[in-house]
């Protein structure tokens, strides 16, 4: 019996409660969960039944939750001009999806690739490698274990984690797998040097750990051309829970200069899908744009930029 169907049967609702109740269905697999879980409420006389993520997502929740979203009709030519940079037909497809998505607030069609590809995609050539690795938003260490589990152990590993929590498992990992060398920042990054506001993500294991003007705590920011030189990073991974523009403005001259393959997490806000990409194609620096999504409603959307003629 289906876990829905037995928690159902153990509440002994009435008929007539079933008839008026909403029930909101809180999962995240995509529709084809959702409808297997429809159709045993249906089943047990059930009539009012609303996805979570069409709710959530719904203009009126955003408000309620006082979130603070960008009007996509204000930036409809950079949205356009951006649909261009992109290489591949894969890539405009997922964009146009993508933005679709954000404006009609459905985010139940949009499709995602296998999450053992992000930042090691298949189809796009990453023409630097791995072999000088900058890690901004480190977390726990999840994409070096990947990187050792590919056998893409970088010679060099440069991370950057404020969370003290995992910045701390990161320590251990580097023992663990011999890594020749290694920088370790316990510190946020943004476009300068300086102390900032933070929030410690306490729900998922300091995944969701960020700069927040109204944080608790404060943590020392950097700027990556203001601490490291003469250090060549062959590939920059950023996540970094929304600053990542920041950050990127903080590293364009290390960017100018060597040119390494870039992941840049691009979904933490709908306008950074398109403000992203279009900020490292004006600096003209040659790059291919690729993006792929790895999860559901377009979270875990990164921007790959490479760059063959450098």
């Amino acid at each position: 019996m289906p876990a829905s169907q037995s928690f159902l049967k153990q509440q002994n609702l009435s008929d007539s409660l079933k008839r008026i109740a909403i029930v909101l269905v809180c999962v995240i697999q995509g529709s084809a969960t959702h409808n297997v879980i429809k159709k045993n409420l249906l089943r047990e006389g059930f009539f009012k039944i609303i996805p979570w993520s069409q709710k959530a997502f719904s203009p009126d929740a955003m408000k309620e939750l006082k979130c603070i979203e960008p009007k996509l009709e204000d930036y409809r030519e950079l949205i356009l001009s951006c649909a261009e940079i992109f290489e591949d037909d894969l890539s405009r497809k997922i964009y146009s999806n993508v933005m679709t998505a954000c404006i009609l607030r459905k985010f139940d069609g949009l499709t995602f690739i296998d999450s053992e590809e992000q930042y090691f995609p298949l189809d796009i050539e990453m023409t630097k490698g791995y072999r000088s690795f900058m890690d901004c938003g480190a977390f726990c260490g999840d994409t070096l274990e990947n990187l050792v589990k590919k056998n893409l152990t970088p010679k060099i590993y440069i991370a950057f984690e404020p969370d003290w929590r995992n910045f701390l498992k990161i320590t251990q990992l580097i023992e663990k797998f011999n890594i020749d060398k290694a920088l370790l920042f316990p510190c946020a990054l943004s476009r300068n040097t300086m102390p900032l506001r933070f929030t410690l993500d306490q729900v998922h294991s300091g995944a969701g750990s960020s700069i927040d003007p109204n944080g608790e705590y404060l943590v020392q920011c950097v700027a990556i051309d203001e601490c490291l030189k003469g250090i060549e990073p062959t590939f920059i991974k950023i996540d970094i829970e929304g600053n990542e523009i920041e950050a990127l403005i903080g590293a364009k001259k290390t960017i100018v200069h060597y040119r390494p393959d870039i992941a840049v997490a691009i979904y933490h806000y709908a306008d950074h899908y398109f403000k992203i990409p279009n900020l490292l194609h004006r600096w003209n620096l040659g790059y291919r744009f690729h993006i792929r999504t790895y999860d559901y409603f377009g979270n875990e959307t990164i921007l790959y930029a490479t760059c063959p003629s450098h």
